[in-house]
């Protein structure tokens, strides 16, 4: 028979209750973190998938020097996507500032590893619309009716000289919207030779004039300049309309190449050789080993039998593939360069595919100013479907984690701007109007079109570096995809040096690199 509990104990009970439920009303508060971070964002909108401009701030609460790690990264799963990594040293009781351009998510994170409290979030949205722009902080507040649902449009405000002069700034956004006045005497040349690489890339830039100016178009690269009228004094609905206009006069242009030989690096289906080694396999983990090598009664040889035979047929599968594949890979770049005469710089765009066998090593180098994107690919009942690559990383100028897999189809969209002063120059204009031309380019022009003011088109087979030649006239049976007016393009023979692709894993043979180049020819000047 249970006894009831006595009093003296009853109220010592309530006593211990009472005591654990006040002791965390007098718990110490948690320590400060180590390293103290605060990030800043640029705008408010970008697209999905770019490099987004973040002010980052770090700063050492400990009286000793510490090293810092500052990592972004997916926030739905550490693993996924594609993670970019800071170092910083920072002394003791002092901070550091810097702006870093991770690659943007649906879900962005960052945390510093060594202050192990997990990640935190950023707010940044990101858009798909067909305009994504930044009114320059100071512009007309009528300029900001473009935020209204009709347009389509994810509209940011900005202080952009706020900012680094880096063409990375941008890469979020379809438009930047700027007072031309502004743009000639707050922006130093620094920031406008920024903006115009990233114009080159397929970006609009909007430069507001003065009241009842006719609108103009100045193509740069695969971008555009668009010279627009002031809205001020004008009527609400015409305001309105005339967004509407400069909207449809909008486009992002895509800077990267097409693949044209992609083929070869899908792998094809599963060889009759593979599928009789697996059935090999089965037998020899089934019957052989249950009624042969492990009959009844001896049962616990299966113990060592199956991982045996487990390991030994892999090492033959790995053997085999070795012995068919080999190392490294195969693949196909299709490089475009967009010089800029006027700033002395270039725009290299490229392509790649490759089919990979076993790879012994899968980090290489990348100048930090480049952007890199990939994706797997695969091909089934004659469809392509494109992947996302998953846990790829990168520090600094170092790429690892899944950029380049073993055994797989990859795709890679790299994009870097560089200096170069290489050119086409226009030494003279002959009767006819046959233009005369000379090249700086490190290798040899080929398929050259021109296409002059008036529009008319002029070729030259060959133009090889340093050569003065004179070009032919061309009249297309159609109208080409070709150069607009007072540009060329061309392929040209690949190179080494800034005008040439951009290398990535060193064990990949790339049996095909095609490079165009194209831009604006240069007029010889006048003495």
């Amino acid at each position: 028979m249970r006894r009831p509990l006595s009093r003296s104990w009853l109220f010592f009970s309530l006593f211990l209750l009472s005591a654990f439920n006040i002791l965390p009303l007098h718990a110490k508060p948690a320590a400060a973190p180590p390293i103290a971070v605060s990030v800043e964002k640029a705008f408010d909108y970008s697209a999905n998938n770019a490099r987004v401009p973040l002010r980052v701030k770090l700063e050492n609460t400990t009286g000793s020097d510490r090293k810092a790690t500052l990592q972004f990264h997916e926030g739905w799963n550490g693993n996924r996507g594609t993670s970019h990594t800071y170092p910083f040293f920072i002394p003791a009781r002092e901070s550091v500032h810097a702006v870093v351009y991770p690659l943007l998510s649906y879900n962005l994170v960052y945390e510093v590893k060594e202050n192990h409290e997990g990640a935190s979030p950023i707010p940044t949205d990101t858009e798909h619309r067909k305009m994504v722009a930044v009114i320059q902080e100071g512009a007309p507040a009528d300029w900001h009716l473009l935020s209204e649902s009709s347009y389509n449009a994810a509209v940011s405000s900005c202080d952009l000289m706020k900012w680094p002069a880096d063409y990375r700034m941008y890469e979020g956004q379809t438009c930047l919207i700027i007072p031309e006045k502004t743009y000639r005497t707050h922006f130093d040349e620094a920031h406008r030779k920024a903006i115009r690489q990233w114009v080159t890339g397929g970006g609009n830039l909007w430069l507001i004039g003065d009241r009842g100016l006719s609108v103009s178009t100045r193509l740069l690269g695969n971008g555009r300049i668009l010279h627009v009228p002031s809205l001020d004094g004008l009527p609400e609905e015409e305001k309105k309309l005339k967004l509407k206009e400069f909207i449809n006069l909008h486009e992002k242009g895509n800077c990267y190449p097409e693949i044209t030989s992609a083929a070869p690096y899908y792998f094809s289906a599963p060889s009759t050789t593979l599928g009789l080694g697996l059935i090999i396999f089965a037998v020899l983990v089934g019957p052989l080993s249950l009624f042969l090598w492990a009959p009844a009664g001896k049962r616990q040889r299966l113990f060592l039998l199956i991982p045996a035979i487990s390991v030994g047929f892999s090492l033959l599968l790995l053997l085999l593939i070795l012995a068919g594949d080999g190392t490294g890979g195969t693949g196909s770049r299709e490089v475009l360069i967009q010089v800029n005469p006027q700033d002395h710089s270039a725009l290299i765009s490229q392509n790649q595919i490759c089919k990979t066998s076993v790879l012994l090593n899968n980090t290489f180098q990348l100048p930090e100013n480049a952007g890199i994107t990939g994706a797997r690919m695969s091909k089934a009942r004659g469809s392509i479907k494109e992947k996302p690559i998953e846990g790829a990383a990168r520090q600094g100028e170092e790429c690892g984690g899944k950029w380049f897999t073993s055994r797989s189809t990859l795709q890679h969209r790299i994009i870097m701007p560089v200096s170069t002063r290489a050119a086409l120059t226009l030494l003279e204009t002959r009767p006819g109007g046959a233009p005369v031309f000379q090249s700086t380019f490190p290798g040899t022009l080929n398929g050259l079109t021109y296409r002059d003011a008036s529009g008319k088109y002029w070729i030259l087979e060959q133009l090889p570096p340093g050569r003065k030649m004179q070009a032919s006239p061309f009249l297309p049976e159609e109208e080409p995809d070709g150069p607009p007016p007072l540009h060329f393009r061309a392929s040209m023979e690949p190179a080494g040096g800034e005008l040439g692709p951009i290398p990535t894993l060193p064990s990949i043979n790339w049996e095909k690199t095609s490079v165009t180049v194209s831009g604006p020819v240069t007029p010889l000047p006048h003495e």
